[in-house]
């Protein structure tokens, strides 16, 4: 796997340089050509020019076009300037450096889709752990709930558990045979108390009644249309 990795980043790196090696091929010499217009301004920059000889280039290129123009007013002839005419080794080279950046383009979009493809695995993996990690928390928030359900004692009811002294006698009431003995408690309530301690039964209490309000208050509203109502007006 790591030969197969290396070998992809030589083969990167190669095509890198010879993509910039084409851009540099064909890549004009020449990037900008000199006008009149910013010849003469070269020369004279920093002389101070009389205003009777301010030469204004502007109205050469209308004379030029002027003068091109038929005398019906039909057809016009459009004039190229030879710094923006170009040869034809240059319109093949800016066509090639098209191409070129097209490809580049290409080439860049699927490196860009290769990495998010190897991005994708190590998310996934992530995702994965954070998962099985809140899976655990949840089962342990389950056992934790279901353990203390079951150890301590819940209120079903609106009342609340109060546990009751057990029956006993005095010396004095002792009796001196077992047979003569009476039960002590009431059986049914010792089995009542027996199953709301093991949260079996609910436990009843007083019922909370919500209080209502003694005395509503009045509240005026005029509407717009009470306040158009005056003297004279008329039931429609």
């Amino acid at each position: 796997m790591q030969k197969y990795v290396s070998k992809i980043a030589v083969n990167e790196t190669n095509l890198w340089k010879e993509e910039e090696r084409i851009e540099k091929a064909v890549k004009p010499q020449f990037e900008k050509f000199v006008t009149h217009e910013e010849k003469s301004l070269e020369e004279t920059e920093g002389l101070a020019i009389d205003p009777r000889y301010n030469f204004d280039y502007s109205d050469v290129d209308t004379e030029d076009e002027s003068a091109n123009e038929h005398i019906d007013g039909k057809v016009k002839k459009v004039i190229i300037s030879d710094a923006l005419r170009k040869t034809r080794k240059q319109r093949r080279n800016a066509e090639k450096e098209k191409v070129f950046l097209r490809e580049h383009r290409r080439r860049k979009e699927i490196e860009r889709k290769q990495h998010d493809v190897y991005k994708a695995k190590k998310i996934n993996k992530e995702l994965a752990q954070k998962e099985l990690l809140s899976e655990k928390k949840t089962l342990e928030r389950k056992r934790l709930k279901f353990l203390r359900k079951m150890t301590t004692r819940q209120r079903l009811g609106r009342g609340q558990f109060k546990d009751e002294e057990e029956p006993f006698l005095l010396q004095e009431e002792l009796t001196d045979s077992l047979r003569l003995l009476k039960p002590q408690g009431n059986v049914l309530s010792d089995r009542m108390a027996s199953l709301q301690r093991r949260n079996m039964l609910p436990i009843g209490g007083k019922r909370v009644k919500k209080k209502l309000k003694a005395k509503l208050k009045r509240k005026f509203v005029q509407k717009r249309s009470v306040a158009q109502v005056v003297k004279g007006s008329r039931v429609i």
